[in-house]
């Protein structure tokens, strides 16, 4: 029979035992707890790092089809397949994708420098949108057609084929219309550290033309993929395409096109202005043969072309009276409805003078420009103007101001300052909710594809439309206590219950044994 004592020490064994146990349990509650609440900001999953991308392998395994991209290509020359045209004896292929790249499906296409030709029309050429895209009067060459549309928008996975350097690897892709009329440059170059991107395109109106290079993207690693995107804005007239170029969902850069090459450069003014439906895939330059049978991948190629509504309302811009202070020092103030355009303040009867005025995020449209010192007893025409970034201008009626003769100031008048002078911007909290009476709003049949719209109080979802009160920055972390972010709070708190509760039971656990 068991005695007393042994009794007591198994029913004290299991006791211990049993909060053992339940300790362990909550602290690992907690740990899962955390890990949860965690997980969205800073991506704190064991899943994500077993899905994450392992770059180049050595060619034992397949990817599965998830029928994207080039997986419906039979593997072989691209050329003929879907739209695809490559009529020149380039080192291209559409290859199984066993380079453990899992965005890419089964199949990608692969492309290299290793022969690389002065040509245009035999390069690599993806399929072409249904509808082009350029300005009104741009031409087509007899490649593209359809609907012209003024917005454009490419992307397409890049990711090298090997986890090494290639030297000389080097590939362009340009927007065009299969023809070899690019109206936008990227290069891919393959550096010592990783891929280097660079942008190309032409701002002035010379001839020959003057093209800007610009390293928009270095050392990209070349164990992961890495998402390209072009988007281009066409307008009517000269000097004024905006292009924009986002790597792995960020914006690097902002340029304009090739549009004054053609405009201006005797070489290829034949054709001012050249539409865009397609992507070419161009090996010029320096051959690498070295790189055959390797170079880099490309997959999940999309374009689209659309039409998007642009804000022909001008902002409206006013001025009040102009004030002096006690020493003569004059002002002017007033409001505009659209704050991210400039407001210019010019100042006549002598030598004109122009102040720019710049509102900024959290100013409602009040502005204030320091005029200087005024001649004492001459007339001066004052005005104010206003532009947003497509070209609608608004100006006030001209305000003449007589200057006293009698100086108030001990400073002898002057006459007026040529330097532009940065204004004040006075900063003011808009608390209304009547979001139909702030400025004048611009309405279209589809408000979401508006750029440029004046007030977007009237309508939030028009897009580039100028806020008139501050904006509140997102956040990851959500509320705070003390600057330190709540999830914080919450395993501190956590943590500080584990130890009491450890305390207390030790605490029992002597006055038991005692």
């Amino acid at each position: 029979m068991w005695s007393v004592e042994k009794r007591e020490l198994l029913l004290m064994g299991l006791k211990i035992q049993q909060r053992a146990t339940i300790r362990a349990r909550v602290i690992t509650t907690l740990i899962a707890v955390f890990a949860l609440v965690l997980q969205p900001a800073y991506g704190f999953v064991a899943g994500r790092v077993a899905n994450a991308t392992t770059g180049p392998s050595d060619g034992s395994k397949v990817a599965a089809c998830n029928g994207g991209g080039f997986d419906s290509f039979v593997l072989g020359s691209v050329n003929g397949q879907n739209g695809w045209h490559s009529t020149g004896s380039y080192d291209q292929a559409v290859v199984a994708n066993s380079y453990g790249y899992t965005g890419f499906g089964c199949k990608a296409l692969r492309l290299s420098n290793a022969v690389t030709s002065g040509s245009f029309g035999d390069q690599t050429f993806s399929d072409s949108t249904a509808n082009d895209a350029g300005e009104s009067l741009a031409t087509t060459g007899g490649r593209s057609g359809g609907v012209r549309q003024n917005h454009y928008e490419a992307s397409f996975d890049i990711a090298s084929t090997e986890l090494a350097q290639q030297p000389g690897l080097a590939i362009s892709v340009s927007p065009d219309r299969g023809d070899g009329s690019r109206m936008s440059y990227l290069r891919f170059e393959d550096g010592t550290n990783g891929m280097n991107v660079f942008f190309y395109d032409v701002t002035g109106t010379t001839s020959p033309a003057n093209f800007n290079k610009v390293n928009i993207a270095s050392d990209l690693s070349r164990a992961t993929p890495h998402n390209i995107k072009f988007v281009i804005d066409f307008k009517d007239g000269p000097s004024n395409y905006v292009v924009q170029v986002y790597v792995d969902g960020n914006l690097v850069h902002t340029g304009t096109t090739w549009e004054n090459y053609y405009r201006y450069d005797a070489e290829s003014n034949t054709e001012p202005v050249r539409t865009v439906d397609s992507l070419l895939f161009r090996a010029g330059g320096t051959a690498a043969p070295a790189t055959s049978g390797k170079g880099y991948l490309f997959d999940n190629v999309n374009i689209i072309t659309s039409t998007i509504k642009k804000d022909t309302v001008p902002p409206t811009v006013t001025m009040g009276v102009p004030t002096t202070n006690t020493s003569g020092l004059y002002s002017v103030s007033g409001t505009t409805d659209d704050i991210a355009s400039d407001v210019f303040v010019t100042v006549g009867g002598g030598a004109a003078r122009k102040a720019l005025i710049t509102p900024t995020t959290g100013n409602n449209g009040i502005w204030t420009a320091v005029l200087g010192l005024l001649n004492a007893g001459q007339q001066y025409s004052i005005v104010a103007s206003s532009s947003d970034s497509y070209s609608n201008s608004s100006t006030t009626e001209p305000y003449l101001l007589t200057v006293p003769t009698v100086v108030t100031s001990n400073e002898p008048a002057i006459a007026i300052i040529e330097t532009p002078v940065l204004p004040v911007i006075v900063a003011r909290t808009d608390s209304s909710n009547n979001f139909n009476t702030v400025g004048p709003a611009t309405t279209f049949a589809d408000p979401a594809a508006v750029l440029g719209a004046q007030t977007a109080k009237a309508d939030s979802a028009v897009l580039g439309a100028s806020e008139n009160v501050a904006a509140i920055a997102p956040s990851e972390q959500g509320w705070k206590i003390f600057g330190m972010a709540w999830f914080w709070w919450v395993l501190i708190v956590a943590a500080i219950a584990s130890i009491i509760w450890w305390i207390v039971a030790a605490a029992r656990r002597r006055s038991q044994n005692a």
